[in-house]
C-alpha cells in the first residue's frame, strides 16, 4: 500500500510539493499547436463531403473527441453540425437540379439509411425530400 504525504505543503526528496500547481497552458498554445490539423480539416469539409467524424479524424490522424473538442474551440461549432449541414445542403442542390430518387441522394451524400436522411432533412428544411422537391419544381 502506497502512503501519501498529508496535504502539509512538506516536499520530499524526488516528489513535487502538494501546494504548487503544474503549469498552466495558455488559451493561445491550444490553437497555435494545432492550427495546420485544423486547417487541414477545413480544406477537407470544404472539398467534399466526409461521411463522419470518425473518418475526419483518422484521415487528420486525430481521435474524434479530440478533434470534435479542438473544432468546438476554434470555431464554436460542434463538428457533426458542420458534416451534417453540408450533407444537407447538397442533398438539397441534388434534390433541385435532378430527378435521383430519394433513396439514391441519401446514399450519395453519406446517409446509410433512407429514413435517417429523410428525418435529418425534415428537421432541418421543415419539409421531407419528396414536398421540397415538389416546391422547387
Amino acid at each position: 500500500m502506497v502512503r501519501r504525504p498529508k496535504k502539509s505543503g512538506k516536499t520530499f526528496p524526488g516528489r513535487k510539493s502538494w501546494i504548487s500547481a503544474p503549469p498552466k497552458r495558455s488559451a493561445q498554445a491550444v490553437p497555435s499547436a494545432n492550427a495546420g490539423r485544423l486547417a487541414s480539416v477545413m480544406r477537407k469539409i470544404e472539398s467534399g463531403l466526409p461521411q463522419s467524424v470518425r473518418q475526419l479524424a483518422q484521415e487528420v490522424k486525430m481521435t474524434p473527441d479530440h478533434l470534435q473538442r479542438l473544432f468546438k474551440q476554434e470555431t464554436g461549432l460542434r463538428l457533426g453540425s458542420v458534416i451534417a449541414e453540408r450533407k444537407l445542403g447538397a442533398a438539397a442542390h441534388l434534390l433541385s437540379a435532378t430527378d435521383v430518387v430519394i433513396k439514391e441522394v441519401a446514399y450519395t451524400v453519406g446517409y446509410s439509411h433512407p429514413s435517417s436522411f429523410v428525418r435529418a432533412f425534415r428537421r432541418r428544411f421543415g419539409k421531407s425530400p419528396t414536398e421540397y422537391r415538389q416546391r422547387v419544381a
